[in-house]
Formats: structure tokens, sequence, C-alpha cells
């Protein structure tokens, strides 16, 4: 059953324009993730703030999940897609470096505040 509530519809506008950009898997459950070797783009449900009964103001932190030591190369990767989130003008209003942990493994990511508007039609 597909879902068409204003949050939803936001939601898979975000994964699609991620998986473009990033050119990356986009998974919702970082358990789904393993064996992304190029790595991966986690996307999670939004938080939102409600202006009426249909306009929120949705939130969404995105990890870019990267290969390698966490080092400069690796990192550099992540600036390039954040760079073209940004070219997007899909709404990124933060980003930074970090260090993300899925079972024990520590990997090194880009981590990027997305905030955008949705609007029940």
């Amino acid at each position: 059953m597909p879902y068409t509530d204003l949050f939803n519809v936001a939601f898979d506008q975000v994964k699609t324009s991620l998986a473009t950009v990033a050119n990356l898997p986009v998974v919702d459950n970082p358990q789904n993730a393993a064996g992304y070797a190029n790595g991966f783009v986690v996307l999670q449900a939004p938080s939102f703030q409600a202006f009426n009964f249909n306009v929120a103001k949705l939130s969404f932190e995105i990890q870019i999940v990267l290969p390698g030591q966490g080092n400069l190369s690796a990192l550099r990767r992540g600036m390039q897609i954040a760079a073209s989130l940004m070219a997007l003008k899909i709404g990124v209003v933060s980003g930074r470096p970090g260090v993300v942990d899925f079972g024990g493994t520590e990997s090194p990511a880009y981590l990027i505040t997305l905030d955008m508007e949705a609007q029940e039609q």
C-alpha cells in the first residue's frame, strides 16, 4: 500500500533526490546496509513542526556513510555529495564530518541536516 500523506510523500522525494545525487544506495534501516563497500546513505523518519492541519516543516538527519578509515579522501566524497545536495536547493541547512557506528564497526560519515516544508494537497 503506497503512502500518500504529506510526511511520506516528502520522505520519498528526499530519498529519490539522495539516491540520484549521491549515486549510493539509500537505506532507511542501517541494519540493511551490510555489504555496501562503496558507502551508503541512511535516511530516517523526519522530525516535524506543524503550522496547521496540512502544512509542516520537516527536518531530516541524513548520514552519508563512506568507505575508508575516516581520512580526508573519504570525507572529500562526503563534501562532494553535500555540495551536490545544496545545488539541488532542497533545504540543506548544515553538514559536518563525523563517525557512525553500525554493529561495532566505525565508519567515516558526513552528517547532513535537511529542512523542508511539506503541504497536503
